[in-house]
């Protein structure tokens, strides 16, 4: 069986980094100058193979659920995307999730405790759109080494398809750039429920460690849902 598209893709990457440990981290710019955001700011073009819906366009949280291999038990994590289209282009930000309310950010903490999932509640969100204008941009270039958005035609073609890709609309990755001890790791959102304001489908945390000549890589599936707040 061919290895999956995600951990495929970050086993060249490690391949490559550790071939040539000097190579600039940087993130791949796709489709041409940047594009306005929701809010009048710039975003950062990104990779974009395929037609997108214009629904992505606007700012999301994405509450990402990330299986640990026990039934039912899972890890939450917040995150805040912007993405934007214009003149045919889509970038992209990333928001610091620091300055989100600390009651909510506590209400995660205490999930990620039992290991169980934490849904925004409206109240939650009702917060979190009054302190979105404040929160910072983070630099893509210092936490991603590339970011890919696709449409289901331009995805890889296996037989048979991985599990997370089965009925996807659309693909969000992510490559990080390496942290200590990690040759490569990342994250896809791959919807299969998408409408104006709610996106929804499985997601994909895949991590490759190398040493002594060997690529070790480890996946985690797991589920997402991106709420719209602008």
């Amino acid at each position: 069986m061919r290895p999956q598209a995600l951990i495929a893709m970050l086993v060249l990457v490690a391949v490559a980094a550790s071939a040539d440990e000097a190579a600039p981290k940087r993130v791949e710019a796709g489709n041409g100058a940047a594009a306005p955001s929701a809010d009048g700011s710039k975003t950062t073009p990104v990779e974009v193979l395929g037609d997108l819906p214009a629904s992505l366009s606007g700012t999301w949280l994405v509450m990402i659920y990330t299986g640990t291999g026990q039934k039912d038990h899972f890890m939450t994590a917040a995150h805040v995307y912007q993405f934007a289209l214009h003149d045919g282009r889509w970038g992209m930000n990333v928001l610091d999730t620091a300055g989100l309310p600390k009651k909510f950010q506590d209400a995660v903490a205490h999930a990620n405790s039992k290991l169980t999932k934490y849904e925004p509640s409206a109240d939650d969100l009702k917060a979190i759109i009054e302190v979105t204008p404040k929160l910072a941009t983070v630099p893509l270039a210092d936490r991603f080494s590339k970011i890919s958005l696709r449409s289901a035609d331009h995805f890889e073609k296996q037989s048979p398809p991985p599990a997370y890709l089965k009925e996807a609309k659309l693909s969000i990755e992510l490559l990080e750039v390496p942290q200590e001890g990690q040759s490569g790791s990342g994250f896809g959102l791959y919807p299969k429920q998408i409408s104006k304001d709610r996106l929804s489908g499985t997601s994909e945390t895949a991590v490759v460690a190398t040493g002594g000549g060997a690529v070790v890589p480890f996946a985690a599936p797991g589920e997402f849902v991106m709420h719209r707040l602008k």
